[in-house]
């Protein structure tokens, strides 16, 4: 299992101390993780809560990993970007 992954709850919603929620795979986002997939797991949860804007920088980083990625691509036009 990736680390990010161990994180994760059922719905891709990372439970923090205190109520505060995060995306699931945020943090390995930001220590600059390299597997395009995460990225689409990351845009995922960002869009399952409406945070359509931070989801299509998650299926961009996807893009910039690996341009011929289709998922990444078919996600960034989903979510209108």
């Amino acid at each position: 299992m990736h680390p990010a992954q161990e994180l994760v709850g059922g719905e891709g919603v990372l439970l923090r101390p205190h109520g505060l929620h995060d995306v699931g795979g945020q943090r390995a986002a930001d220590l600059g993780e390299t597997d395009p997939g995460m990225y689409i797991t990351l845009g995922d949860g960002y869009a399952k809560l409406g945070q359509y804007d931070r989801a299509a920088r998650a299926y961009r980083r996807a893009l910039e990993i690996d341009p011929f990625y289709a998922p990444a691509a078919q996600r960034l036009k989903a979510v209108g970007a």
